[in-house]
């Protein structure tokens, strides 16, 4: 699993591989999955520096710091 974050963009992708294989008596049944699959968003305010991920019990908890960004609105009195 591979989570990255390039310049506002949170791509969270993952490859699975798996083998299986069964003897009997007269065959050997073997099998092959291969995927993958990627999602990704886009996180305007995302501060680069504290992001952390946890898989626990089949979940994905990732938590992205917010960037503190200076409010640039005026107000203007109305006469």
């Amino acid at each position: 699993m591979n989570v990255e974050l390039n310049d506002g963009k949170l791509m969270i992708s993952i490859t699975r591989d798996e083998n299986s294989e069964s003897k009997k008596k007269n065959f050997i049944h073997r099998e092959r999955r291969y995927s993958s699959m990627s999602r990704s968003i886009y996180l305007e305010d995302a501060k680069p520096d504290g992001i952390k991920a946890k898989l626990e019990n089949g979940l994905l908890k990732v938590v992205v710091p917010k960037e503190e960004k200076p409010n640039n609105s005026i107000t203007i009195d109305v006469e």
